[in-house]
């Protein structure tokens, strides 16, 4: 049974361009979701059949629908641009009528429907610029598109195209089975009312427009409670009354009180979102971009290249290669002016490192860089590529001659950081109510790389020696990024096993032969007859060996001859040739470098890995000091070391000769009396200081009044009591006591006096008061007076020209012997052949640590003036006494 009676109108989509023979059923792209006026035009048919399904010809009937044609006046300004379309006259009564429009079964011919006019043309053109075909061939019964957003207007009756006249017509379309689902889809609240229906008189009575509204005008009012399920959209709605406290209470002051129930929501919402615009601020992105790559290394030990220069006829199979490849030649050193690295692990890491600025980050590491967007609040996958090139140069000319390569992807599809590969959520500044939109990252030490160790060559093997390069591409992308950002870096290194190849090269093997040592001359002087070294010379002859071989250092001393073991004289090479120098990497030393079968002489020039050194030099001993102490000497010898540099430049001992200055019975000397000391000469004694270093102011003792006669250093000195003492180098002593210097000591006697005078010139011009003998070193201790028969003991006396035959006792000072020792003979107070006085007497005496000061008593013979200006001082020696002299110093005031 029909349903519906009266007419209906709606809108189509498509452009229908030669469209026939079409069934809804197999229509596709139909849409699937329908705006809001789309719906209620729908459910205005169904509010047709709810209200009048019951009694349907009483309710048309009081609704006074058309029934006849006879009763439609239509004009064209009416219904315009509808071209090959009439409206036929008479009472629309046959479904066959309609069926153009789609409401009876069979082909459906929608040619006429081509030209629209008015809204609904609007309405196609906006759908046909979202796509350009809506209705094709398929299975799906869904009329309506997913997208299909615009309205679908409902014709009014007296705009209706076509009438329906029976409710068998509108019940064929909406009961059938090509009724499309859509009109039931869930998006449709079954309460809406369309307009157009409303305006029909269908709803509820029509007394209010669509069921519950009212129509004022433009307005339409409700006083029901209305309860919207879907949205609402609307140019503005009031903020209305609240329940509490209304607008305008307790406001005052504030710009709320500009506010009524009338203001509208839209104004309060703008004026509330104005005062929290501070802490609301859009997310931002971190605006750092991936600017380049940084390098960690690890295992970055480097060594030192194996020491040495290559000789002529080289016959190291290491050296061959290096020098082949370039890496070393003849006369040169092994990888000159490389950074060698030698370990085996050499590895490399990679970070990104962030350029430019940024307000915001996700945490204070300044290295982070923006990666764009989240992806739906999570990370968006982060990916990042290395590529790897690797070279090998084995010689020294840059030919490549090994590669390799490699790439490597890592990924992050979660913050945090994972494989070394981060990535953050950078929050908002209220993240509570504002939420994230954008990432950022970075990655760090990743793609760990061994720049060496891949090649073919063994590690250990000369052969791995050379240059690795590692060429590294490293590219980022995220989310939807489809090409890789990349950035580039390359490391270079020299590599060799140089412990293994200082191994295979080997060491020097040093060592000399035929070292001899001559002595050439040997010239002395004397003191108290006894001889002393005062030069001489000595050759020394050598050959060294293994200097070159395996290699040799460039060196200024490469081979030399050190001289040791000095003391109080020099030795130097004062002829001859005993240091090689090979600076630079050649024979700087002319004469010493021979073939090793001694014919081909090398004077410059690289050497030959066999090569001989020969050294033949001549030493001469010089200087002012001298060998002797007080009981013997501080030296009898030097040391000639022959040394040699191995190609590392370490030192090692050939040889050392022990060379004696003097051994007994040479040069002429009797064997009995040892060997000879050095004396160079030391520092000359004057007319009134003592330094026994000479024997210019000695007086030979002979008689009283024969005081000025020169003693002569060469005569030799005889042994017994009341000889005289000797003067060696720096000291005055009794010869025949074990402080004797070259003289028979087998006869020594601590009871024998000695004897030594010695003339002061005080070049005096008028009368002095004072004399003054200081005896160095102190010597108070030892010193007696004349008639003292102590052993190893000290006596002084003065004679002056005024009084030749008296000897004035310094010790015993202003005392006075009281004639008791006049007339003295010889013996242990007169070392004279004539008799002697031996007196005090002096007007006054101190002692200050061996500095005797004596008072003159002019009146009793103690006269020193212009006329008598000379002074002879007696030292006497009784055995051997703990502090000998070594120097005297005499002064008048």
């Amino acid at each position: 049974m029909p349903d519906y009676t009266g007419s209906f109108s709606g809108s189509f989509e498509g452009n229908g361009s030669n469209l026939t023979n079409i069934s809804y059923p197999t229509l596709a792209n139909k849409p699937i979701t329908i705006s809001t006026f789309q719906g209620n035009s729908i459910l205005a048919n169904s509010a047709f059949r709810d209200n009048f399904a019951s009694n349907v010809k009483d309710r048309l009937d009081a609704e006074s629908v058309i029934s006849s044609s006879a009763q439609v006046t239509i004009t064209e300004s009416q219904i315009s641009d509808l071209t090959h379309q009439t409206i036929p006259n008479g009472t629309i009564s046959s479904s066959k009528q309609i069926q153009r429009l789609g409401f009876g079964g069979g082909n459906i011919d929608l040619v006429e429907l081509n030209t629209f006019t008015g809204s609904i043309q609007t309405q196609v053109n906006s759908i046909t610029n979202v796509t350009s075909s809506y209705l094709t061939a398929e299975s799906t019964s869904s009329l309506l598109r997913l997208n299909q957003t615009s309205s679908m207007s409902v014709a009014t009756a007296s705009h209706a195209l076509y009438a329906i006249s029976a409710s068998v017509e509108i019940n064929y379309e909406t009961s059938s089975s090509y009724a499309d689902t859509a009109l039931t889809a869930s998006y449709i609240n079954p309460t809406f009312i369309s307009a157009s229906a409303a305006a029909s008189g269908f709803g509820q009575g029509g007394a209010e427009i669509g069921g519950i509204f009212t129509q004022t005008g433009s307005i339409f009012a409700t006083s029901k409670n209305l309860q919207v399920t879907g949205s609402i959209n609307a140019t503005n709605i009031n903020v209305g009354v609240p329940t509490s406290n209304d607008w305008g209470t307790n406001l005052n002051g504030s710009y709320f009180n500009n506010f009524t129930k009338d203001t509208d929501v839209s104004e309060v919402l703008r004026f509330v979102a104005g005062l929290l615009s501070s802490s609301a601020a859009n997310p931002t992105p971190n605006t750092k971009t991936f600017n380049s790559i940084s390098e960690t290394k690890s295992n970055t030990n480097t060594g030192n290249a194996p020491s040495g220069y290559i000789p002529n006829d080289n016959n190291i199979n290491d050296l061959t290669y290096l020098i082949d490849n370039g890496f070393a030649s003849v006369g040169g050193t092994i990888f000159p002016s490389k950074v060698i690295y030698n370990n085996t692990g050499y590895r490399l890491r990679y970070s990104s490192v962030a350029g430019g600025s940024t307000s915001v980050q996700s945490s204070n590491d300044s290295q982070l860089f923006g990666l764009g967007v989240l992806n739906s609040g999570g990370a968006n996958t982060f990916t990042i590529r290395g590529s790897h090139s690797f070279r090998f140069n084995n010689n020294n000319s840059g030919n490549q001659t090994e590669v390799s390569s490699s790439t490597l992807t890592l990924t992050n599809t979660s913050f945090g950081t994972s494989n070394g590969v981060t990535v953050a959520k950078i929050n908002t500044v209220n993240p509570a109510v504002i939420p994230a939109a954008f990432q950022d990252g970075k990655f760090s030490n990743i793609f760990s790389q061994n720049i060496m160790g891949w090649t073919t060559e063994a590690n250990t093997s000369v052969s791995a020696s050379g240059t690795y390069i590692l060429d590294t591409t490293i590219g980022i992308k995220t989310g939807s990024q489809s090409a890789f950002v990349d950035k580039s870096i390359s490391e270079t290194i020299f590599w060799a096993p140089v412990s293994n190849i200082d191994s295979n090269i080997g060491t020097n093997s040093l060592a000399s032969n035929g070292e001899v040592v001559t002595p050439l001359t040997l010239t002395s002087s004397s003191l108290s007859g006894a001889p002393y070294i005062n030069g001489g010379t000595w050759k020394l002859v050598a050959t060294a060996s293994g200097v070159f071989q395996p290699m040799y250092s460039a060196n200024s001393s490469l081979v030399n001859v050190s001289i040791g073991s000095v003391n109080g004289y020099t030795i130097t090479n004062t002829s001859g040739k005993d240091t090689l120098s090979t600076s630079g990497g050649t024979i700087q030393t002319s004469g010493m470098v021979t073939s090793a079968d001694g014919t081909t002489a090398r004077n410059s020039g690289v050497p030959h890995r066999t090569d001989l050194v020969l050294i033949d030099a001549t030493y001469t001993i010089s200087g002012t000091g001298d060998t002797i102490t007080e009981s013997g000497f501080s030296d009898t010898s030097f040391t000639l070391t022959t040394t040699a540099k191995n190609r590392a430049g370490s030192q090692s001992t050939l040889d050392t000769k022990t060379v004696p200055l003097h051994t007994a019975g040479t040069f002429g000397q009797p064997n009995g009396n040892g060997s000879m000391g050095y004396f160079g000469g030391g520092t000359a004694s004057s007319t009134l200081v003592e330094r026994f270093t000479n024997e210019t102011y000695r007086r030979i003792i002979s008689t009283s009044t024969a005081l000025t006669n020169a003693w002569v250093s060469t005569t030799a000195l005889t042994n017994g009591d009341g000889k005289d003492l000797q003067v060696k180098p720096g000291y005055l002593v009794n010869h025949e006591s074990s402080n004797g210097y070259w003289y028979d000591t087998s006869s020594y006697n601590a009871g024998h006096y000695k004897w030594y005078m010695r003339e002061f010139d005080t070049n005096a011009t008028n009368n002095k008061g004072t004399l003054t003998i200081d005896l160095n070193p102190n010597s108070s201790s030892d010193l007696v007076t004349f008639d003292s028969t102590s052993a190893n003991k000290i006596a002084v006396g003065v004679i002056f020209g005024s009084s030749a035959s008296t000897i004035f006792d310094a010790v015993k000072g202003n005392q006075s012997y009281g004639g008791s020792l006049n007339s003295q003979s010889t013996g242990a107070t007169n070392p004279f052949s004539d008799s002697v006085d031996v007196k005090g007497d002096f007007s006054s005496i101190s002692n200050s640590n061996g500095t005797l000061t004596l008072g003159l008593n002019n009146a009793g013979g103690q006269t020193i003036n212009g006329t008598n200006d000379k002074i002879w001082l007696l030292i006497r020696y009784k055995g051997t006494p703990s502090q000998t002299l070594e120097q005297i110093t005499v002064s008048v005031s």
